[in-house]
């Protein structure tokens, strides 16, 4: 009798509890709109290069229906097809395409102007979307000085990069690139190539924590090269915040097909960011 009091109150108990679950109820999503995503680069009184992708909804996609991955995945996304032009001063300059590296576009000879707003201004006839965004060139900040010194343990080969800049007057947030010298290695980036402008570290800086001189030390591990590029630029606040959020979420592919939704934009219509920094760019030999 015993038993069959616990199987009864087993049974009321699982019937009780199967009540409390709600019915599962039908859910739709909608697909994100495809947009534009913009990044860009300066190199000093040479050219201006804007790298050109489109977004992809994460509910669009699924490697378990034969959706591609890796290299496959990114040249779909990359924009080949836009008109992109930038003014500046009363003068506009066109970017071109470049044949060995789809999606990224480079002006010919546009001046680097301290204080001076540059619009850009992106359409796409394949997606028949117009993007725009104006950035001002901010006063240039310049290394002190920069060096480096590898060295090596029996498991690791590491280079310390040592470096110095005066910080500017006012509140000012500051950007500094490693770049590799050679596409070669696996450590590749050089700011001078444009298929290549993405540096190996990035570190970001506020002053609010210093003033005056400013000297630093950063190790980069495994590096195979005898020679690097570094270089500091002097962001705004609202870039330095943006790129604060995409070193914290480095984990999905490559930048270029990372969705930004979640990041802070100054692209009108689009998604990503404009920037025209004036970048003091050093080759440092290695002894």
């Amino acid at each position: 009798m015993k038993k069959q009091h616990i199987a009864i109150l087993s049974v009321l108990f699982g019937l009780f509890f199967a009540s409390c679950i709600p019915k599962p109820l039908p859910i739709e999503l909608r697909t994100a709109e495809t947009k534009l995503v913009v990044s860009s680069q300066v190199i000093p009184n040479a050219t201006m290069i804007v790298t050109l992708s489109k977004s992809f909804g994460a509910l669009s996609y699924s490697e378990e229906n034969g959706d591609t991955t890796g290299q496959e995945l990114l040249d779909q996304l990359l924009v080949d097809s836009a008109i992109i032009t930038i003014s500046y001063s009363g003068f506009t300059d066109t970017l071109y395409p470049i044949p060995s590296a789809p999606g990224l576009y480079a002006s010919i000879g546009t001046p680097s102007l301290i204080n001076t707003d540059y619009t850009l201004n992106i359409y796409d006839p394949e997606l028949n979307q117009t993007v725009w965004s104006t950035a001002a060139m901010l006063e240039q900040v310049q290394f002190d000085s920069v060096d480096a010194i590898i060295d090596s343990t029996e498991l690791f080969t590491y280079t310390d990069v040592y470096f110095s800049f005066e910080d500017l007057i006012g509140d000012n947030y500051y950007m500094v690139n490693f770049y590799s010298e050679s596409n070669d290695s696996v450590q590749s980036g050089s700011p001078f190539e444009a298929d290549q402008n993405i540096p190996t570290e990035t570190i970001l800086l506020h002053d609010q924590t210093f003033s005056g001189t400013y000297s630093d030390t950063h190790r980069l591990w495994e590096w195979e090269e005898d020679s690097l590029f570094v270089s500091i630029s002097n962001i705004s606040q609202e870039y330095f915040e943006y790129l604060s959020l995409r070193q914290k979420s480095r984990n999905f592919f490559t930048d270029l097909v990372k969705e930004p939704i979640n990041y802070p934009s100054n692209i009108e219509g689009g998604y990503g960011y404009f920037t025209t920094h004036f970048p003091d760019i050093r080759l440092v030999t290695l002894p």
